[in-house]
């Protein structure tokens, strides 16, 4: 559960901190380094969170009702 709610945090942090760092949005998310945060962002989602902002996807709700 905690996972999830730290996940939550990091989406609403990538969709309206857009200019920040990675690395920065990681920390303030709660993860322990950058490369911490992609791997549980790529095992929710199934994409790195470069690619979520490049692409422009929104799956926040859909993880939301998923769980």
């Amino acid at each position: 559960m905690y996972a999830k709610l730290k996940f939550q945090n990091a989406i609403t942090l990538l969709e309206h901190a857009k200019h920040k760092k990675l690395t920065d949005i990681a920390l303030e998310a709660g993860y322990f380094d950058q490369p911490d945060f992609c791997r549980h962002f790529k095992n929710f989602v199934g994409i790195t969170p470069k690619n979520y902002l490049k692409e422009g996807i929104s799956c926040f709700g859909q993880l939301i009702e998923s769980s």
